[in-house]
């Protein structure tokens, strides 16, 4: 409450000094809530034996081995990376909301226009 006071404290009093006078003054909006942005993606995994290749010129041992091995399969798996934070804010007895790269602390700095 003293910190919203001070607020408009000093937007007011840029009002009145600077009248017909345009431009922004900082001010620190409170976070309210913050929800990551996730992003999916799907990343092709080879599992089992899938190496060595089949030997080439090799005797009837080497391929028999080679033909009982284990099968080599492909394994699709998702994967899920916070790419971004919605972030709600409170200003002037009002919830905004922005995107943000990072993660915020309790409040977030703003500029405000002042005309």
């Amino acid at each position: 409450m003293l910190a919203r006071l001070i607020s408009w404290s000093a937007l007011l009093l840029v009002l009145h000094v600077g009248q017909g006078y345009a431009g922004e003054i900082m001010a620190h909006g409170k976070v309210v809530r913050v929800v990551p942005i996730s992003a999916k993606s799907h990343v092709m995994e080879r599992a089992g034996d899938c190496e060595p290749a089949k030997p080439h010129d090799a005797g009837l041992a080497a391929l028999l081995a080679w033909d009982l091995r284990v099968a080599c399969h492909t394994i699709r798996r998702e994967t899920e990376m916070v790419d971004g934070y919605r972030v709600y804010y409170e200003w002037d007895d009002r919830v905004y909301d922005t995107v943000m790269s990072r993660a915020p602390a309790d409040t977030i700095p703003l500029r405000v226009s002042v005309h």
